[in-house]
């Protein structure tokens, strides 16, 4: 009986993780583009160092920054795009990478990504 109460909680807990890295990296992303790096863009207007800001910003939160993207638009200015990842760090489930059937969709659930730009939402 504890045994399996031990195991779902473990369960519990790796799904709780996994969703925090989802929700943190879509929320990092968003800053990363709306705050960091459009401002910088809007202070300097310096491309690189927009992307150094925002590069700053999400390595300090635990992310890596994919992608990021400035195009300009006309009536509303420049529009930056930030595309992130982060790995979830989980107890039981990185161990399932390694099982045959659910591997690939097991890693691509650990590794949270998103794409986020400036705009107002």
């Amino acid at each position: 009986m504890f045994i399996a109460a031990a195991v779902v909680f473990v369960i519990l807990l790796d799904s709780a993780h996994v969703f925090s890295a989802w929700r943190a990296v879509r929320s990092d992303a968003k800053q990363a583009a709306s705050q960091e790096a459009l401002r910088t863009l809007l202070d300097t207007k310096d491309p690189q160092a927009a992307h150094q800001a925002a590069a700053s910003y999400l390595r300090a939160n635990g992310d890596i920054m994919t992608a990021l993207t400035i195009s300009d638009q006309p009536l509303t200015g420049p529009l930056v795009t930030v595309t992130a990842t982060r790995e979830a760090k989980t107890y039981v489930f990185k161990y399932g990478q390694h099982l045959p059937l659910v591997g690939k969709w097991i890693k691509r659930l650990l590794r949270a990504h998103a794409t986020r730009d400036s705009s107002a939402d």
